[in-house]
Formats: structure tokens, sequence, C-alpha cells
């Protein structure tokens, strides 16, 4: 409980930086990031799968999304019940880093996301009997507006894969599929740039990397659990 508790403080933690959106910028910086992927791609991203959209297809990637809400507890419970004690306590602070960077980046770069800023472009919303509606509805009511840079999602998602790789490899391969589909999603149904999901993805081997430095150096040498 002494390391696993910060999972339950995450969402009440997240509610309370769109009180900060706005310290640095007066206004969201959506049109910086669709400048640079045009001229980087030559299409907008979200707008071009929202062209390819299928209902069967849009269901598959937000089950995909749906996961996230379940990816740290059964990731920590697993290394728990393997008594992988130091994968547990590596995930858990590389949790916690990964998920202050991203709340720093909300207030540095606040951004709106596809679905607020340039909902016009998108032919029509996406449309799937069970998981489509289910990631709506837990969006609709829990998401902050403008917490959109970078993808916390992605950023500690990657790193319960990167904890499962080294305590419970098996895991990891039944994660794998789930955390891929989550990455698409945050684009495919218009969360999330594919900027936001690059730089969660430069934030997950950071946040893993700080917290084994801190645990080498100050916390398991004169600490045996």
């Amino acid at each position: 409980m002494r390391w696993g508790y910060p999972i339950l403080l995450f969402a009440f933690l997240y509610e309370e930086t769109g009180y900060f959106l706005h310290l640095f910028f007066d206004n969201f910086q959506d049109i910086s990031i669709i400048d640079f992927e045009y001229r980087l791609t030559g299409l907008i991203p979200s707008v071009w799968l929202a062209q390819h959209a299928r209902p069967w297809l849009s269901e598959m990637v937000m089950a995909g999304y749906f996961s996230y809400y379940f990816i740290i507890p059964i990731g920590a419970l697993i290394l728990w019940a393997k008594q992988r004690t130091k994968e547990f306590q590596h995930m858990l602070l590389a949790v916690c880093i990964g998920f202050f960077i991203s709340y720093l980046g909300f207030s540095i770069y606040p951004v709106e996301g596809p679905r607020f800023f340039i909902p016009h472009l998108h032919p029509q919303p996406i449309q799937g009997p069970f998981f489509v509606k289910l990631a709506k509805f837990v969006i609709d009511k829990g998401a902050n507006h403008g917490c959109c840079m970078p993808s916390s999602h992605v950023a500690v998602a990657v790193i319960v894969l990167m904890a499962l790789f080294r305590g419970a490899r098996l895991w990891f391969w039944m994660f794998f599929p789930l955390v891929i589909g989550l990455a698409i999603g945050t684009v495919y149904g218009r969360f999330h740039y594919v900027s936001d999901v690059v730089v969660g993805l430069a934030i997950a081997p950071l946040s893993f990397g700080l917290a084994s430095w801190w645990l080498n150096r100050f916390y398991w040498r004169t600490n045996v659990s």
C-alpha cells in the first residue's frame, strides 16, 4: 500500500491540472501542431483516419483506448502477485514521474485536441455499439479540456509495458496489442494529435530511466523492499 496508493490519486491530481492550463499561454496552441504535422505529412492525421473509419475498426481501436483505465492497476497487481518487488516499485515510481512530467506539459503547452479545435473538418462522429460509446462517455465525463500535450495515456501505458517486459514477459505480450490500440485510438478518436502521442512515447523511457536511477542510487542500496 505504501508504494501502490498513488494509483488511487492520479484521477484527482489530473482534475487539478485543469486550473493551471493557462499559466504561460492565454490561448491554446493547436494551430502550431496542425501546421507542423501538415508540413511533415501533407495531411491532418485525425481527419485522414476519419475518412477511413468503419464501425468494426472503431470498436477494435476504442477497446484498446479504453484499456488504459485498467492497465496501470492490473499491471501493478500482476507484478505484486508475482512478488517482483523491484519491478513493482520501479513501475509505480516511473508512472508517477511520467504523470507529473505530463501535467507540467499541459501547462507549458496547452492544447485542445482535434475534437475541440477542428470538429468541422471531421466528416462525422465515429460509430460503434459498445467501446466507442463507453470511451466517449468516460472522456466526456472525466477529461479536462486542454490537457492534450503530451498524451499521458500513452506515456504511462508504455511505462507499464516496460515494467512487464522485465517482470512478467507473458503479460507484456498480452498487453502489447492493447497499448498499440491505445496509441492509435488517441488520434483515431480525435482526442490527440500524433505529436502528442510521440511526445508521450518519449516521456516513457525518460521516466523509466529516472526512476531506475533514483531507486538504484538512493533506495535499493539501503532498503530490501
